[in-house]
């Protein structure tokens, strides 16, 4: 696998803070069981890396929702992505990571979680094993890229804002975060308003993370990524997602509810950044790198 499990050291400048003895971060890999080949590239990456870390058995979402969520909300499900209903793979995806938000919130224990189609960039250990006060302060960190593509309505205000910058590295605060759930860390505080949140399934867990203004947790990036999707990303495990409605009725509704959404998300972004400037001074943000 080319490129796989990359750990050479970044300069030390790179390193976001004094280094620790070890890491209080547990990182998880979630990963079908059955998946072997993806699990031994996931394993190989680590082991170069000299990274301890635990698969967690992705949930099968073909027996259905009721154990995870109360229900789903099938008219904004469609709102979200046009299909009435989530396939098996996404109710999967979804309550893997709901069950890791619980695992976070009864060990009071920062967690990183990483799907099993990532490759790890230069530098990834080193960050890592610095990572928790970050995480703690921050709550919910991005670990993959920050840029995605983004629609007409979005393009009218800035995706992310830098807010600490720190020997090497900085933090943006996103106020349009991309898709995918393919790593980050979380605090256990970030993983209880996210659990809080997803009692209902109303979108795909990228999506549902896409919704700051509902879940109310604010989502940030590290930059330069430390993670990008491999090769295997190529092949989903996810299933398909076909059957997207073209009735102009569910277009139509979309459209408002998307618009809304951006009303709201304004609103939350203000919201964030009133108490960014209230609680804490920008960083390093006038220092060239």
């Amino acid at each position: 696998m080319s490129g796989a499990g990359d750990c050479a050291n970044l300069p030390p400048s790179a390193i976001i803070g004094p280094p620790q003895q070890g890491s209080h971060v547990k990182i998880f890999v979630i990963s079908l069981r059955t998946a072997e080949i993806r699990r031994a590239e996931a394993s190989e990456q680590m082991a170069k890396c000299g990274v301890a870390f635990e698969f967690f058995d992705a949930v099968e979402g073909s027996a259905g929702h009721s154990e995870w969520f109360a229900g789903i909300d099938h008219r904004l499900f469609q709102l979200n992505t046009r299909r009435y209903d989530p396939t098996p793979g996404e109710i999967g995806c979804y309550a893997s990571h709901l069950t890791l938000w619980k695992w976070a919130i009864s060990h009071d224990r920062p967690v990183v979680i990483l799907e099993d189609d990532f490759q790890l960039e230069p530098g990834f250990v080193e960050v890592i094993n610095n990572l928790e006060p970050l995480v703690r302060e921050f709550g919910f960190i991005r670990l993959q890229s920050m840029h995605g593509p983004r629609a007409l309505l979005k393009r009218l205000r800035p995706a992310a804002r830098e807010v600490l910058r720190r020997n090497g590295l900085s933090v943006h605060y996103l106020s349009d975060p991309p898709l995918y759930a393919l790593a980050y860390a979380i605090s256990p505080g970030a993983a209880r308003t996210l659990t809080r949140a997803s009692s209902t399934l109303f979108a795909p867990v990228d999506k549902f993370l896409q919704h700051i203004w509902i879940h109310e947790t604010p989502i940030y990036a590290l930059s330069p990524a430390l993670v990008t999707m491999s090769p295997q990303a190529e092949h989903s495990t996810i299933g398909g997602r076909r059957g997207k409605s073209i009735n102009p009725y569910v277009l139509l509704g979309r459209t408002i509810y998307k618009g809304i959404g951006e009303f709201r998300r304004f609103g939350f972004d203000r919201k964030q950044f009133a108490r960014m400037s209230d609680s804490r001074k920008v960083e390093g943000t006038n220092q060239r790198p």
